[in-house]
């Protein structure tokens, strides 16, 4: 049985073959999909997503190539001596286009699912009590309005800034001008 999946594998990437030029093709992005990998997560995550990529995308785009092979054919191009030279060219096909970028998208999920999400990095939620988070808010707005303090009712973000009474500060509640105590009075009367 080896022997078989041996000869035909020898076939598939043979000189020449199309294998062989699959394999290029996708090694390329493949690599570009590792470096990332490395970049994000370091030298295992890289090493899993481009061999994840190259693992996904290799049959998908073979099997793509088989039923929809694109345009072949030569160039002529210039060298430097300004000679003309004919260069193979090879155009692939919007269904092994689409193939490739879908299971590029694709192959970070399946080494996920694998990994069981290990190479992803690991956040630790820290427990940040309302006074701290208060405070950092306020350090912010310090920052943000050239280290221009903020006038807070204690324990909210409420501003303060143009009340009739700063002293509002350390009291429990908030007293609220005589036109608004007259209009909600008002509206309380027509509730009957």
């Amino acid at each position: 049985m080896l022997g078989g999946i041996a000869k035909l594998a020898g076939k598939y990437f043979s000189k020449g073959g199309t294998g062989r030029q699959v394999a290029k093709d996708v090694g390329i992005q493949s690599g570009i999909s590792g470096l990332l990998g490395l970049a994000t997560g370091g030298p295992v995550a890289g090493l899993a997503y481009g061999l994840g990529d190259f693992a996904t995308n290799m049959p998908l785009v073979g099997l793509a190539r088989h039923f929809a092979p694109g345009v072949e054919g030569t160039l002529q191009v210039k060298d430097a001596t300004g000679k003309l030279i004919s260069k193979p060219y090879r155009a692939p096909s919007a269904i092994e286009q689409s193939v490739n970028l879908g299971a590029s998208l694709l192959s970070p999920i399946a080494v996920d699912m694998v990994t069981g999400g290990s190479l992803l990095p690991q956040v630790t939620p820290t427990a940040v009590s309302q006074e701290q988070q208060l405070y950092h808010q306020g350090m912010q707005f310090q920052n943000l309005n050239n280290g221009a303090t903020q006038a807070l009712a204690s324990g909210t973000r409420f501003q303060m800034q143009g009340l009739p009474n700063r002293s509002l500060l350390n009291m429990q509640g908030i007293e609220l001008l005589p036109e608004h105590q007259a209009y909600l009075a008002q509206q309380a009367s027509l509730l009957g």
